[in-house]
């Protein structure tokens, strides 16, 4: 034989010998950072306390006084975010007012109730005034009144 069947020949046989399977590595899974802290489970929207947090977002009061406000919320469905917003609508004007009138009757000066409502004092008197009139001529304090 010469050099070049032997050549073929052993071509031949490489390519006639079955195939071994490749082995592929894979790498683990990188484990977390050390720092890595599980999140806080969520509360239940639907819980009292749930509810009350989201009404009462961002209210300055004291404790006591966030649950004197917060039946006039829930009347109204509304949040203390929203109650404050920059909105001159007249639906607004009636829970403000009874909003003022319990802070006011729980000792609280006009000017303060101001601060904490984002309003001037001078509004918070008149809405005041506007409410004792309409309670002593026994009507209710609607929008209608104004």
């Amino acid at each position: 034989m010469t050099n070049w069947q032997e050549h073929y020949k052993a071509v031949r046989d490489r390519l006639n010998k079955p195939m071994q399977p490749k082995i592929v590595k894979v790498a683990a899974p990188k484990p977390p950072p050390e720092d890595y802290v599980m999140p806080a489970p969520q509360p239940d929207p639907d819980t009292e306390e749930v509810r009350r947090k989201i009404r009462l977002k961002g209210c300055p009061l004291s404790t006591r006084r966030q649950f004197l406000v917060l039946p006039i919320l829930e009347e109204f469905n509304l949040t203390w975010e929203k109650l404050w917003a920059k909105d001159k609508r007249a639906l607004m004007h009636e829970p403000r007012r009874k909003v003022w009138l319990k802070l006011w009757e729980d000792g609280m000066s006009i000017s303060q109730i101001g601060t904490f409502t984002r309003r001037d004092h001078s509004t918070v008197l008149h809405g005041l005034k506007f409410i004792k009139k309409a309670q002593s001529e026994n009507t209710a304090c609607t929008t209608a009144t104004l």
